[in-house]
This record gives C-alpha cells, structure tokens and sequence, in this order.
C-alpha cells in the first residue's frame, strides 16, 4: 500500500453510517495534537443520541471522511452503559479489525485512496453501544513516526 494512501489527513475526519447519507457520528475523542489539531479525552457524560443507526440489516457499514486509510480501527462494544452514557470499560469487548478482511472478520475496513475508506462490523446481538477507534500515522519533521487518533459512538441496535 502506497505510504500517501495511509499518512494522517491535516485534520480529524468525521465517521458517517451507511455510505455517508446523514450527520456524522459523534466524536468522543481525539488525539491530532502532533498535527497541531485538537485532543480531546472523553468525558463524565457520554450522549449516545447522534449514534442511532436507522437502517436494517445485519452488518453496520461505515465511511470515514477521507481517503486516507487508517493503519488501525478497533471496536469497543457494550450491552449497557450507566446512566451517564459512559460505559463500563471492563464489561465490553475489543475486536481489532482485519484490513481488507475475507469476510469471516467481525470487523474489516478496506480502501484503495481513490474514494473514502470504510469499515463494516458484524455487531453480536448483545452490542447495544459500540465505539469505533482509528489510527492514522504521521511523521513530522523531527518527531520521528507518530499516530493520530480519534473515536466515535455508534449504537447499531436503533
């Protein structure tokens, strides 16, 4: 894979559902402070109402905003979350997702840098909160390699 198609984009990219139709997916957190970008860590309170999927079917298809492809996306998924929205970390699960996987992967993500990267997940049953993490590498001049990052919500039981 070409080194352009997976270098960090200048600036955190939204996530949407589904091919892109609607509003982006709410970002929980975020890492682009080696770009000069924003970091945000997630806080007390987490609100899960951006995250609802509103199609059927089995899989939840997602499109980053850009073409760039991240080097790694894991997932997160919860049955519940407390009253403040913030889930239990020791209650939930984290699948790595394979690239270009051979469709036997709960989770794969793929592109080529032509049209933007995208990840399907084959949530379990019991996953009412997922949270999708993607990592991008960059090399400034004089920091060596580094990662940027960022997280988003997504409840595919909606």
């Amino acid at each position: 894979m070409a080194h352009r198609m997976v270098q960090a984009p200048g600036e955190p990219p939204e996530l949407f559902l589904e091919g892109g139709a609607g509003a982006a997916l709410p970002m929980v957190a975020v890492d682009w402070s080696v770009l000069g970008g924003p970091f945000e860590e997630p806080g007390h309170e987490v609100d899960w109402s951006g995250a609802e999927r509103r199609t059927t079917g089995p899989d939840v298809a997602l499109e980053f905003g850009t073409e760039q492809i991240p080097t790694r996306v894991v997932v997160y998924s919860y049955a519940e979350v407390g009253e403040s929205g913030v889930p239990d970390e020791e209650s939930g699960t984290e699948t790595m997702c394979s690239f270009e996987g051979d469709g036997a992967d709960v989770c794969r993500y793929h592109g080529d840098g032509s049209e933007s990267a995208r990840v399907v997940i084959d949530p379990p049953s019991s996953a009412g909160y997922l949270v999708v993490h993607a990592a991008w590498p960059t090399e400034e001049t004089g920091a060596g390699a580094d990662v940027v990052s960022a997280s988003w919500l997504v409840r595919p039981d909606m």
